[in-house]
Parts: C-alpha cells; structure tokens; sequence
C-alpha cells in the first residue's frame, strides 16, 4: 500500500509538470490536467480512507488536500495559463508601436491597451508620453496610466 501511495504522488507531480509545460506551449494541457484530476481525486479518497483507520491525523490529511487543491486551482486558472506562455498571440510589439502613432484615435487607443495589457511600459514609454499629451481624454488617460506603470503610482 505505501508504495502505491509513493506511485500516486509521482503520478500527481508528474501530472503538474506537464501541465505546466503544455500551457507553457499553448495546448494539449487536457490530458495532463485531467491526470492531475484523477490522481488528486485518488488522494482525497486515500486520506479519507486514512483517517477513518486512524493512521493519519485529520489536519495533516486536511492540509495534504487543501495543497492538491491550490495547485489544481493554479493548473487550471487561464491567468496563470497566459502568464506561464512564451509567445503572445497578435502583432509584434514593434507594429503595436507603430499603431501607437497613429491618427485614428480608436486604433491609438487599442494599441496604448495592448501595450498596457502586455505591460511593455518600457518599449512604450515614448507612446505614453505623447498619449498623456493628448487631447482625446481616452488616450490621455491610456498615457497616463502608461506612465503610472506597474505600480500605479508616478515616478
């Protein structure tokens, strides 16, 4: 029995990985998050089982899936999907600069949000500038915020 317990929290670790390494990909997390499922749902059973043997403590069984949980919570969360991905889908930060510039004002607008959203505050720094000098209060908005940065606060 021990070392179907060793087996399973292999299974739930190698799980995890590969999870994390298909959303790293862009795709094909399915499979491993529906392993990591399988095998965190084989946990809860095993501790339960455990418990009512007598052989585990219930806080420690507690914690033991309240930790399976935070990391199938972490596995499945799209943010943390679109944090954990290399390649960001759309246009290279390069031509979201260039419609920085532009003088349709929706098109500017979009391309200071794209630049807030992928939070290029450095690249974009010249675009925010020009933005908070604006006169459309949208895109004076969008530049201030801009130059507010990750932290919100002025520098």
């Amino acid at each position: 029995m021990k070392i179907l317990r060793i087996v399973l929290a292999a299974v739930l670790l190698v799980a995890a990985l590969l999870a994390l390494s298909a959303q790293r990909q862009g795709g094909g997390a399915l499979a491993a998050q529906s392993a990591y499922l399988v095998a965190l749902v084989l946990l809860i059973i095993d501790r339960v089982m455990m418990v009512r043997k007598e052989r585990l403590a219930n806080g420690r069984a507690v914690m033991q899936i309240g930790l399976g949980m935070l990391i199938a919570s972490l596995l499945f969360s799209p943010d943390f999907a679109s944090v954990v991905q290399k390649k960001t889908p759309g246009l290279s930060l390069e031509n979201v600069l260039i419609l920085s510039t532009d003088n349709d004002p929706k098109t500017r607008a979009l391309a200071l949000e794209v630049c807030l959203q992928r939070r290029a505050y450095a690249t974009c720094s010249d675009a925010f500038v020009k933005a908070a000098k604006s006169d459309d209060p949208l895109i004076r908005a969008l530049g201030q915020a801009g130059l507010r940065g990750r932290s919100g606060l002025r520098r």
